[in-house]
């Protein structure tokens, strides 16, 4: 980390003016690249401890700058570009990273080569070697299924060269004789036409099909006149495959003018993990002609905002010029760069983030583009449509990322074993979670893994009898609870049971209530892990390894250790102890959610003395709700069979409690 008298050296010569600015760790790698209004003041601003609280990677990513570099840039648009160009060149650690989607196919068209192809490919980076690269990509398709399809009508529309390289040097392909080809590997066809038919192949990808249509058309006229019957009968039929194509697309607006991508992320901080999921929606003449989505690696950013601008930013800045839209639809409110000592403030030139961003892509696009963020109305409900998306996405990458985790369990419970420096594997792991709302229905949970997996059998609920907002109490209940059982001999057993060579029959033993675990799991953080410690000690018990999971930051604390450890976000054993304690959070706010459903179902009547359920159905059946009953004269309840005088002061004396 730079000294104060360092820093000083650094920044001595730093301007004022807007730019760019890139931190460097001992290995002379770029770790984090920024923008600023003030490039001093921003770059002095992550020496000021108080802004660690609100941006959680700053504690990781300044002990580790070694050395920093500026580029002053005319504005705070450049800056924004500049920033958002090199972030994508470099990959920085630190730095929000919209990812390459390698899971879905692209259509490119081959603009590297002579006679360029239209050909679906997954792995688009090989294409995007040569910085002066021309290919031009469309997707990524979510559905290989449709974008095989458009291939299909693309070649039935325009005969492009389908071969690498020409089989034969002095005759074309085969696919010339079918029709499917027009043979320029031989110069059958000029660089002129050939490149007229590239750009109707543009105009069909990005969903231009009246523009294509009337094209076609006019050409059709002109060979009709021209009295090329053959060629016009072509042209036609072109059109006719290209009614095909625009009936399959999905009709959003009946407003063909209609371009817009609604852009929405959905980010679920509370579940810790490090990623986003990012999603497009494509509109072009009123209809959906594609939905992207991409994953966002934010590492330990925390900040929302910032996630989605660089999300914005580093998506847009790889968009073709002539693929932006007229309009653009957020899901969240963009800000401006960060000024100063603060973590987050608008922009204090006058305009806002999104006039800025306004005016960068109506320049490359050559006509006004509009950036909204609707609250209300069609629009909203579109935004609200792709955020679900976005969240359906979120989830399915998660899920996906978990079965990757737990393929190889062994690996992440021996990762566990050493960070936690255990004795032996965790093959049995406990964990309890604390559930209730303001100190009523106060429940607790505790969930059993044997061998990486859940083993609901012995799972345990509790039903707190400390009816108050006490989480320490709590915990120091359920502990109890729990292994005060195993606390009579169960030391002197254990260490009858490490000196016996342990065999498959005798490791079966650590499966069920009877047996201690290798690892306890306390979900809070050090105040509850001290709860806990202290009846784990009264039970003779403190043999067993017991760690408190802080679930804001995923801190793992130790008994008696105030520094508290932070695995690798990506590691295999983090994802499973946060398996683990998301299963015992599910199964604490489960029960009690079953509680407070059970108690807020109790009648008022429940309590009256001498008032059944049979009595009580009468009542009801007779007067139909609690506001009747107590406007009704006593002598009218009294009447009723079974009730007397005494018995109907009672339900009055109750009810006028309300």
């Amino acid at each position: 980390m730079l000294t104060a008298r360092e820093l000083e050296q650094q920044i001595k010569h730093i301007s004022q003016d807007p730019g760019v600015y890139l931190f460097f760790d001992r290995f002379n790698r770029i770790i984090y690249i920024g923008k600023a209004i003030k490039l001093k003041n921003r770059i002095q601003s992550y020496w000021n401890e108080s802004n660690w609280s609100n941006r959680y990677k700053l504690k990781f990513l300044v002990p580790k700058i070694t050395k920093i570099e500026t580029i002053v840039t005319k504005s705070e648009k450049e800056a924004l570009i500049l920033e958002s160009n090199l972030v994508f060149k470099h990959q920085p650690q630190y730095n929000v990273l919209l990812k390459d989607n390698k899971t879905f196919p692209w259509l490119v068209i081959t603009y590297d080569e002579a006679y360029p192809r239209l050909i679906p490919v997954r792995d688009i980076k090989k294409f995007k070697k040569r910085r002066d690269s021309k290919n031009k990509f469309f997707g990524p398709y979510t559905n290989s299924g449709a974008m095989y399809e458009n291939l299909e009508l693309v070649n039935e529309l325009f005969p492009l060269r389908k071969k690498r390289s020409p089989p034969f040097k002095n005759r074309p392909c085969l696919n010339y004789d079918l029709g499917k080809c027009l043979g320029p590997c031989q110069k059958l066809i000029s660089e002129e036409d050939y490149g007229n038919m590239l750009e109707q192949v543009e105009m069909l990808l990005k969903g231009n099909y009246d523009d294509l249509k009337s094209l076609l058309t006019a050409e059709m006229l002109k060979a009709s006149d021209d009295l090329n019957f053959e060629k016009a009968a072509k042209l036609r039929d072109q059109i006719k495959s290209l009614k095909t194509f625009n009936e399959v697309q999905n009709v959003i607006s009946v407003n063909y003018d209609l371009s817009q991508d609604i852009f929405a992320i959905a980010y679920d901080p509370d579940e810790q993990c490090n990623f986003a999921c990012l999603q497009i929606f494509k509109i072009r003449e009123g209809k959906l002609i594609n939905r992207e989505n991409h994953e966002i690696d934010f590492g330990d950013e925390n900040d929302a905002k910032e996630i989605f601008e660089s999300a914005f930013m580093q998506y847009y800045t790889q968009v073709a010029d002539s693929d932006l839209p007229k309009e653009i639809l957020l899901s969240e409110e963009l800000r401006g760069p960060k000024e100063e000592d603060e973590v987050s403030q608008p922009c204090q030139n006058g305009a806002s983030p999104s006039n800025t961003l306004e005016e960068w892509l109506s320049e490359r696009k050559g006509s006004k583009v509009t950036i909204n963020t609707p609250k209300r109305g069609d629009k909203y409900a579109q935004v609200e449509l792709a955020k679900r998306n976005a969240k359906l996405m979120l989830r399915k990458m998660k899920i996906d990322m978990l079965e990757d985790s737990s393929k190889d369990i062994n690996v992440a419970l021996d990762n566990l074993q050493k960070a936690l420096d255990l004795k032996s594997t965790p093959s049995r792991i406990e964990c309890f979670d604390i559930s209730h709302i303001q100190g009523t229905n106060v429940v607790a949970s505790m969930v059993c893994f044997i061998d990486g997996l859940p083993v609901k059998d012995q799972y345990r609920r509790f039903k707190i009898s400390i009816d108050q907002n006490n989480d320490f109490a709590s915990m120091q209940e359920v502990v109890k609870r729990r292994y005060k059982p195993l606390s009579k001999g169960f030391t002197a057993n254990n260490e009858n049971q490490e000196e016996r060579d342990i065999n498959e029959s005798e490791a079966e033993v650590n499966t069920g209530l009877d047996s201690a675990p290798n690892l306890i799991i306390i979900d809070g953080g050090k105040g509850q892990l001290s709860a806990a410690c202290e009846i784990m000690k009264e039970l003779n018990l403190s043999h067993i390894q017991i760690v408190g999971l802080a679930k804001k930051e995923e801190e793992i604390f130790f008994p008696e250790n105030k520094t508290p450890m932070v695995l690798d976000r990506k590691s295999p054993e983090l994802f499973l102890i946060q398996k683990i304690r998301n299963e015992a959070h599910r199964f604490a706010i489960e029960y009690h959610r079953k509680l407070r459903a059970r108690k807020a179902k109790e009648s008022l009547l429940d309590s009256v003395l001498g008032l059944g359920p049979k009595k009580k159905k009468i009542l009801l059946e007779k007067f139909g709700t609690i506001n009747r009953i107590i406007s009704a004269p006593l002598n009218e309840i009294e009447v009723l069979p079974g009730f007397n005088k005494i018995l109907a002061e009672r339900i009055r004396e109750r009810l006028n409690l309300l």
